[in-house]
């Protein structure tokens, strides 16, 4: 429903009000999407890091890119290397996170069973 004033005459629309503006965010997220789904999956995080510098529309985009990976066979490899390496360091800081924390040998047991807290000598002992 549009803003109306005194006189009648309607309130001009906000920015981002503007049916221009939602449809152009649109319109480049969908051809994002088209180049997306025609890159093989190994190519796809080489994109994601460098698709932002090939300009023209989606065919022209996914042309100059497969020229690139033509002429830059390592990069694609370099890229997955990368990103499995961070995947494993986050792996290895997560265990060594969730290993070092101390669990209470305590009720509730949410964690451990009481056999296992005076079996390993964990919690408190009855006398």
């Amino acid at each position: 429903m549009a803003v109306v004033d005194i006189l009648g005459v309607p309130a001009p629309k906000k920015r981002r009000e503007k049916k221009g503006y939602l449809r152009g965010w649109e319109h480049r997220k969908e051809a994002e999407e088209r180049v997306l789904r025609e890159l093989e999956p190994y190519e796809i995080a080489l994109w994601q890091r460098i698709g932002k510098q090939f300009r023209g529309g989606s065919d022209a985009r996914l042309k100059a890119f497969r020229q690139y990976v033509h002429d830059h066979p390592g990069e694609i490899y370099g890229e997955l290397q990368s990103r499995a390496d961070r995947g494993v360091e986050a792996t290895v800081k997560l265990n060594q996170d969730l290993g070092g924390v101390e669990v209470p040998c305590a009720p509730p047991w949410r964690y451990r069973t009481r056999e296992l807290c005076t079996r390993f000598g964990g919690g408190k002992k009855k006398r």
